[in-house]
């Protein structure tokens, strides 16, 4: 028995070592926000002494307007080393910031998401947050269904579009430059039969 307490004790340490992933929350002020437009990030939930240190990094990268994950933050530095200029601020109150322009910041334009962590300057053995992908743009719409770009249908099929944006929107569809519907704000879906 005293042979099993000191394995049991050892392999209970190693695991809290190499468990070091924390969930942080991210916010973003302000909320929604177009390229050129200058935010704080801020992330609480994450204690630095936990990583065996104190500051804590912003790692990051973008999607284009396509949607591809386009690059990382060219000051991100390596992961074992992190870039003095992407530390974050101490808040002082268990939260960490991190202003930035992502047009400045990322070097590029038409950015469409962008993605962060929080981390420790040498994040070996998971020291990090969880991924955080935001939207970028004032305005934002996605369509949910069809979900393919082409769609085709044989005539006097009836299809359903929706769509969801990020302030109540008033949508006019039109297929070769003949309008087919308008959708109100408090609508949910568009059934067209289509001609």
């Amino acid at each position: 028995m005293t042979r099993k307490l000191p394995a049991l004790l050892l392999f209970l340490l190693s695991f809290g070592l190499f468990a070091q992933q924390q969930e942080g929350t991210f916010t973003i002020d302000p909320p929604t926000f177009d390229e050129d437009d200058e935010i704080t990030i801020t992330v609480s939930g994450v204690d630095p002494s936990v990583w065996g240190v104190s500051d804590v990094y912003l790692w990051a990268w973008y999607f284009d307007s396509s949607g591809a994950q386009a690059g990382d933050s060219p000051t991100n530095g390596t992961w074992e080393n992190s870039n003095e200029v992407q530390r974050m601020t101490d808040n002082g109150d268990g939260t960490f910031s991190y202003t930035l322009t992502p047009t400045t910041f990322y070097g590029a334009t038409g950015i469409s998401r962008i993605g962060m962590l929080a981390k420790a300057k040498d994040g070996t053995g998971d020291k990090k947050t969880q991924d955080n992908v935001v939207d970028v743009g004032g305005y934002q719409l996605v369509l949910t269904a069809p979900t393919q770009n082409t769609t085709l249908i044989d005539a006097g099929t009836e299809v359903t579009i929706t769509a969801a944006t990020s302030i109540a929107s008033t949508y006019t569809l039109t297929a070769n430059e003949r309008l087919l519907t308008i959708r109100q704000p408090h609508q949910q879906n568009i059934a067209i039969p289509l001609l």
